[in-house]
């Protein structure tokens, strides 16, 4: 296709000036992407782009009671301001944020997992911290373990332990392994 500029590989948007993008490895990612998106939504072969979910945002009424809570589940507080905290978990890389909101969460079916190895023992602490939990460890059908809890603003939070199972269980699909 040409975009009006001579060239026939792209349509001559802010990535084009012929060059470099048509002579490297951008070029043909940028060709390839096009092609997939004219097929439509979820055509062609997965993308490999990597990618690293590192960061969810809860909404929080009370900035410094989100805080405090947070604070006493373990994480460390990186970023605060009157309107937004954001913390870094205990282990791994990850981070998490709590922004101001008007109103508390909606039921809206989202659980934020965390993850720890010794569920039993650090629900057992948070408990004696005065966390309250509206599930104690349970074994689930999924194989995994979990405790669920209520953030001070309603968003509902998971501990689990799934070891082996959270990215290999049973029935993950042939074609993933």
């Amino acid at each position: 296709m040409d975009g009006g500029n001579g060239c026939s590989r792209c349509s001559g948007g802010l990535c084009c000036s012929k060059k470099p993008y048509h002579d490297d490895s951008i070029g043909q990612w940028r060709e390839a992407i096009s092609s997939v998106a004219q097929l439509g939504f979820g055509a062609g072969p997965p993308l490999e782009i990597a990618v690293n979910l590192n960061q969810v945002t809860l909404p929080a009424v009370d900035i410094d009671a989100a805080v405090a809570f947070y604070q006493t589940m373990g994480f460390t507080l990186i970023v605060h301001s009157p309107h937004y905290a954001r913390f870094e978990c205990p282990d791994g890389d990850a981070t998490f944020s709590v922004h101001l909101s008007d109103t508390p969460a909606q039921s809206t079916g989202v659980v934020v997992y965390f993850e720890c190895s010794d569920l039993d023992a650090r629900v057992t602490e948070l408990v004696k911290r005065g966390l309250v939990f509206a599930q104690p460890p349970s074994d689930e059908r999924w194989l995994w373990r979990e405790a669920r809890l209520q953030d001070p603003s309603g968003n509902t939070l998971c501990l689990f332990w799934a070891g082996q199972n959270r990215k290999n269980p049973p029935w993950r699909l042939p074609a993933a392994r």
